[in-house]
């Protein structure tokens, strides 16, 4: 499988880094592992709702009954 982009990014490797900070952060301190996870969750669910808002035009999701 080729992980490599144009500028050399390895997506394999970078995950790896990720799982390997958070398993120390988790055993560090179990309290600041899971705010950082909220955290990322939440920012994540405000990036992906700003981009279907853009995408299709809503300013929220459409109802559907």
């Amino acid at each position: 499988m080729e992980t490599k982009t144009e500028k050399g990014f390895k997506a394999v490797d970078f995950m790896r880094k990720i799982r390997e900070e958070l398993s120390t952060l988790y055993y560090a301190d179990k309290k600041r592992y899971f705010e950082e996870i909220n955290k990322a969750m939440a920012d994540f669910k405000v990036a992906r709702h700003k981009d279907t808002t853009s995408t299709t035009g809503f300013t929220e999701s459409p109802k559907t009954t």
